[in-house]
């Protein structure tokens, strides 16, 4: 994660399965998120200062706020992450 980024509030880990119209069909996931933003790794190539709408694929309890539907962000950051997946850092709108 880059160094400059500053939060609001803590970021807290998960592991859950996403879905992004860019990587449709790829292996993505949430690997953090909090109220503000969250953190993917995913295989598609996306840019910083783009928007992007991320999808939840299971039925977890615990993110109520994204369990409706989708939640959309913009990308602001982006890191190489393991698996040949990229990493983004997405503040949420």
């Amino acid at each position: 994660m880059p160094q400059t980024e500053s939060r609001r509030e803590e970021r807290r880990p998960v592991r859950i399965p996403i879905r992004t119209e860019e990587g449709e069909g790829l292996d993505e996931w949430m690997v953090d998120m909090s109220s503000r933003g969250c953190r993917i790794h995913t295989p598609a190539i996306l840019n910083v200062g783009d928007a992007v709408a991320i999808s939840i694929l299971s039925d977890t309890r615990s993110i109520r706020p994204l369990r409706r539907g989708h939640k959309v962000g913009t990308i602001r950051w982006e890191a190489v992450a393991l698996e040949g997946r990229s990493e983004y850092g997405i503040e949420f709108r």
